[in-house]
C-alpha cells in the first residue's frame, strides 16, 4: 500500500468542477485526468488513492453536481481539454498527460485521448470505443431515459454522431409490470458485458478492437494495447473498496 502524503484542493473557476490531489515530496508526478462515469458527480477518493502513487490528478465532475449540466448530454470536449490546461499550471507534472475513466468516463478518455495531443496514455476501464447516447434521468422512465436523451458529447458545438439504445420488448414489458431488470447483468449471467472476452457474451474483444483502432487511427504516433478479464462485471471498484 502505498505511503499517504496527498494534498487536496478544490478546483472551481467558474467553469470546471474538480479536485486536485498532489503527492508530498519533490520530485516529478506525472499529471493524471480521472473521470467518473453515467454516475455523475466526483471521484475525489479515487484521485486520493492515485496520487499516493506518486501522480498529481486531476478528479473531474462534468455533470450531476452544481454549476454543471443535470445529465450526460452535450459535454463539450473542450471542457475536458480546460481541466488538461490545470494540469499543465502545475510544476512537478511535465508536458503530456495521462488520462483514465470508467465506463462512459473510458469514453469519454478515449475521446479526449484522440483529440489533445497533450494526452500520452488512455486507460479506459469498459469504455466504449463506439459512442453512444446520452443519458438524462430528469426525462422520466427507463425507456425515457434511454431513448429520448441527445448526444453525450459536442465538439466546437457540435454533437458528436453516436448509437441509439434499443430496448427489447420484454424488457419494456417488465418495466411496465415493474418487475427489475438490471440495466448491466450479473457477471455470472449472459448477456451484453463490455469487459468480457467469453464468446458467449457480447464480443468484447471486438470491441476491444474498435477501440484500438480508432487510437490508433487518430493517434499514430501514439500505441494502445487492451487486456481483458475472462467474465468480469461492468462495475469497477478501486483496491479495497
Amino acid at each position: 500500500m502505498a505511503a499517504r502524503n496527498v494534498t487536496k484542493r478544490p478546483i472551481r473557476d467558474g467553469v470546471l468542477v474538480g479536485v486536485l490531489a498532489t503527492p508530498g515530496g519533490a520530485g516529478p508526478a506525472p499529471g493524471v485526468l480521472l473521470l467518473g462515469g453515467a454516475e455523475g458527480g466526483l471521484h475525489e477518493q479515487d484521485a486520493e488513492d492515485l496520487a499516493a502513487h506518486g501522480f498529481t490528478v486531476l478528479a473531474l465532475a462534468y455533470f450531476g453536481m452544481p454549476g454543471l449540466p443535470e445529465g450526460l448530454v452535450d459535454i463539450p470536449l473542450e471542457y475536458f481539454s480546460r481541466g488538461l490546461d490545470v494540469l499543465a499550471a502545475q510544476p512537478r507534472t511535465g508536458e503530456r498527460f495521462g488520462v483514465t475513466g470508467a465506463s462512459r468516463g473510458g469514453e469519454a478518455a478515449l475521446l479526449i485521448g484522440a483529440h489533445d495531443e497533450r494526452i500520452a496514455a488512455v486507460v479506459s476501464v469498459v469504455g466504449s470505443g463506439l459512442l453512444t447516447a446520452g443519458v438524462d434521468f430528469r426525462l422520466g422512465t427507463l425507456p425515457d431515459v434511454l431513448t429520448g436523451a441527445p448526444a453525450s458529447w459536442t465538439i466546437g458545438g457540435q454533437r458528436l454522431p453516436f448509437l441509439k439504445h434499443v430496448i427489447p420488448d420484454e424488457m419494456r414489458d417488465r418495466i411496465k409490470r415493474g418487475l427489475p431488470r438490471p440495466i448491466m447483468p450479473p457477471a455470472n449471467s449472459r448477456g451484453w458485458r463490455p469487459s468480457s472476452t467469453s464468446p458467449s457474451t457480447w464480443p468484447r474483444s471486438a470491441r476491444a478492437g474498435v477501440r484500438r483502432q480508432a487510437y490508433q487511427g487518430r493517434r499514430s504516433r501514439a500505441g494502445a494495447a487492451r487486456c481483458g478479464r475472462a467474465r468480469p462485471p461492468h462495475s469497477c471498484l478501486r483496491p479495497g473498496a
